[in-house]
Order: structure tokens, then sequence, then C-alpha cells
């Protein structure tokens, strides 16, 4: 027998088995794909029970999604879900966090406009490299694969001041603030909550 030969096999009874399935089921409902927001609804409820991939979807989607969620971006409520993922050791979501933190994901118009709305300014872009350090650092623990070039290019801004305090905020993540507006208003004086 050739060497692929077992290979193949199980992708075949894969694939048989997932013909199987799809034939097995009846009624209407199978044959109807679910809506964009019949889909998202059941992506929320599922984020709303503790579900981690689902809080992960939903701020990535709201930070850096493709499709109808560009036009959504709200950096707030992205960052409320990817803290809920995070906290349950996501590594994707740890690593948005960075990159949120980090550069304000690249878009200045939509950072200076949310510091406007918070009453801090926009300076810096809401950059908070020492958060975005900490978050990158627990994505590379988490086996993130791009979290620790992220990290390194990070790095060189980081003054030695700098990397000693996010030993110790890594070392007590958990109590750090992680929410954009808790993290803006502790920077700024503000209230963490409008």
């Amino acid at each position: 027998m050739p060497r692929n030969s077992g290979n193949r096999v199980k992708v075949l009874t894969i694939v048989l088995a997932a013909l199987v399935a799809a034939c097995s089921t009846s009624g209407d409902s199978a044959n109807k794909a679910a809506s964009p927001a019949e889909t998202r609804n059941q992506l929320e409820a599922r984020a709303h029970s503790g579900n981690a991939d689902a809080q992960f979807l939903l701020g990535f989607e709201l930070c850096c999604g493709q499709g109808d969620a560009r036009s959504q971006k709200d950096i707030p409520r992205a960052t409320t879900w990817l803290c809920r993922a995070a906290t349950q050791g996501d590594p994707r979501a740890r690593f948005h966090l960075g990159r949120i933190y980090a550069d304000g994901l690249d878009d200045v118009s939509v950072t200076a406009k949310l510091m406007r709305q918070l009453g801090a300014g926009s300076e810096g872009k809401g950059a908070k490299p020492r958060l975005a350090a900490m978050w990158f650092d627990l994505a590379m623990a988490s086996g993130h694969p791009e979290a620790a070039r992220h990290r390194l290019m990070l790095t060189k801004s980081l003054t030695r001041e700098d990397v000693m305090a996010v030993e110790k905020m890594r070392a007590r993540w958990r109590e750090q603030p992680c929410e954009w507006r808790a993290v803006h208003a502790a920077a700024s004086g503000l209230p963490k909550t409008q």
C-alpha cells in the first residue's frame, strides 16, 4: 500500500462524513443560509455567554474587521470584547490589544476623534507603549505567532524605565486598565465611563 494512501482514506472519510451530514438535514432551514443580522445576533449571544472565541471575533470586527465593519469601527467597544477574551487567555485578543495601544491601529483620524470625544486631545495618537508591550508579551506567552515581531519593533522606542515598568505591569496584568475608556481616563483624569 502506498505511503499516502492512509492520508487519502482519512480525507475521504472526513469528506464523506460531511456530505452525509449535509444530506441528512431536512427542511427549509437547512437550505436557507442565516442572514448577516442573524449570524451577528448569534455571535453576540455567544459572546455575552462568555465564549472567548465569540468575544474575540466581535472585538476584531469592531477594530480591524473587513466588509461592513470597516465603516463601523468602534475602538472603545472593540477593546471591551477583546479584553474579555484576553482575560480568558485568547492570544489573538491579546495581540490586537497590543496593536491598538501601540499605534492606534495606524488610523490617526479614528484615534484622534476618539481622544477628542474623551476630552483627552490626540497627542501620541492614543498610543500607550507600555500597555502595548505588556499585551504583546502576554500574546507571545500565549503562543501568538506575530507578537514577538511587534514587541521587538515596539522595544526600540522604550526606555529602560519603560521596560522595568512593563515587567511590573505584566506581573500584575489583571490589575491594569484594559478597555479604551479606562486606559485613557486613567491617563487624563476623566471618569472611566461616559
